[in-house]
């Protein structure tokens, strides 16, 4: 008799997609087969979907379970479905050594997350070790025990996560955990700049500090800190994480002051800002307030105490570039003389420096 499993080959792996398929309003979305098939093992496997809840996610990922599990007998399942006339289709059916995980139950009613996150832990390791008993041991660090899983066996994981981010929905009132589990503190950074000689704490606050949480304090963009600390300097990294056209894409909606805000954030301005109501979708707006809260939550903008600001150097550079790409007339000429301005400052050249201020002056008048 097959000993029970928390996560690992489950011989359930099945049974979600088979409700699914028998329900009377059925929709064929087995076509994401082929596109995950073409993600395993490259550098793109990592797939996370964000969409809003009741969107489909648990059941596509019941879909992959019962696809890919080496524990699944699944092929009539997917009989009459496109993902049949793939000519992949049986390559992978079946074959994959499958973790199904559904954070919820670990975080809902765990506190603080260690706890949950160790009982998960602890059943992962129950599931390994019941699978390879040869060479995983009781109280064997988990990453350790993959790594002599693949080198001896030569076996690989295929991990499904539903409700990931269960931690940030049931444990959102919980700002300690928060600070443990999202960014970087004023103390973590400091002790990352002790060990690594090259930049000092002063740089890299002007350029990636300015996030706040209520309760918690300051909090630094950790990619980008972590990219400056390996680089050794301080700039902007935002567009590593997203495409140029991300930022373009929402200052360029057609809604009436919005220009006019992003130059005003651009100058250092702080714009209040109601951001109650806001419905957490990323595509429909109808009105510019919207359109500045989507900012906050993609992290181009910060929040505190009922206003609006973009939080640091790095934002400052990634929404000049924008705005300069975008050759918003008079608001990209103001952003070049703004550079000239700092530059004449620095060669104390006052002539200089009063006609600037004049052109800017000016620039601004034609705003309002």
């Amino acid at each position: 008799m097959r000993k029970y499993r928390y996560f690992l080959n489950r011989n359930t792996s099945g049974d979600g997609f088979c409700e699914a398929i028998r329900g009377e309003y059925f929709v064929d979305k087995s076509w994401l087969i082929e596109f995950t098939n073409n993600k395993l093992s490259t550098k793109e496997k990592w797939i996370c979907v964000s969409k809003p809840r009741r969107f489909g996610k648990t059941f596509a990922l019941e879909m992959l379970d019962a696809y890919y599990t080496k524990s699944g007998n699944a092929g009539e399942l997917f009989n009459g479905l496109k993902i049949k006339q793939s000519v992949e289709f049986y390559r992978h059916l079946n074959k994959h050594n499958v973790i199904s995980m559904n954070f919820a139950k670990y975080f809902e009613n765990y506190s603080p997350c260690d706890g949950g996150i160790g009982l998960l832990s602890q059943h992962l390791l129950e599931d390994l070790k019941k699978e390879y008993a040869d060479v995983v041991e009781d109280g064997m660090d988990l990453s350790l025990a993959f790594d002599m899983i693949q080198q001896e066996k030569g076996e690989k994981f295929i991990f499904l996560i539903d409700e990931w981010d269960s931690i940030f929905r049931y444990r959102k009132g919980k700002k300690k955990e928060q600070e443990e589990f999202l960014g970087f503190s004023k103390e973590e950074l400091s002790l990352l700049c002790q060990d690594n000689h090259k930049m000092s704490v002063e740089e890299l606050t002007e350029w990636y500090d300015g996030y706040y949480v209520e309760g918690v304090g300051e909090m630094y963009n950790p990619k980008s800190v972590t990219e400056a600390l390996g680089e050794g300097v301080c700039k902007d990294y935002w567009n590593k994480t997203g495409g140029f056209t991300e930022l373009e894409e929402y200052i360029t909606m057609n809604f009436e002051g919005l220009r006019d805000d992003i130059f005003c954030l651009l100058t250092g301005e702080k714009i209040p800002l109601n951001v109650v109501g806001f419905s957490n979708d990323l595509e429909n707006f109808q009105d510019k307030e919207e359109v500045l809260t989507a900012l906050i939550h993609l992290g181009y903008l910060t929040y505190r105490e009922g206003f609006v600001s973009i939080p640091n150097k790095e934002l400052r550079e990634e929404f000049s570039s924008t705005v300069k790409r975008l050759n918003w007339g008079i608001v990209s000429k103001l952003l070049n003389q703004s550079k000239k301005l700092l530059d004449a400052a620095w060669q104390l050249d006052e002539e200089k420096v009063a006609q600037l201020l004049e052109d800017v002056h000016d620039g601004i008048s034609c705003l309002h």
